[in-house]
């Protein structure tokens, strides 16, 4: 799910603002996720005293943009569960299933 959530972002870019950079903070342990789109670590910072939240950033040219919107248009993902499986929604009480 999070490939095709940062592929979908990445195909939505404007082709004329090419080249683009595309700055983002990750999570603990997602740093070789986003190293396999070519992300490559830029700072850290000191986000809470027990929490070093790092900055990567990746060069987009029009043409990475074009691959991220082919892979979309080619592969469909549905989730195994789809049919079956229920949200949960909010009511003014609390959590409840949809």
């Amino acid at each position: 799910m999070g490939t095709l959530l940062l592929l979908s972002r990445m195909a939505l870019l404007r082709q004329n603002a090419t080249p683009a950079q595309v700055h983002i903070t990750t999570v603990g342990g997602s740093e070789t996720f986003y190293g396999r789109f070519g992300f490559a670590y830029q700072d850290s910072q000191q986000a809470t005293p027990d929490y070093l939240q790092k900055s990567y950033a990746v060069n987009l040219s029009t043409a990475d943009i074009d691959k991220c919107a082919f892979v979309l248009g080619h592969y469909t993902w549905i989730h195994p569960d789809f049919y079956t499986t229920r949200l949960p929604g909010y009511h003014g009480t609390g959590y409840s299933s949809a």
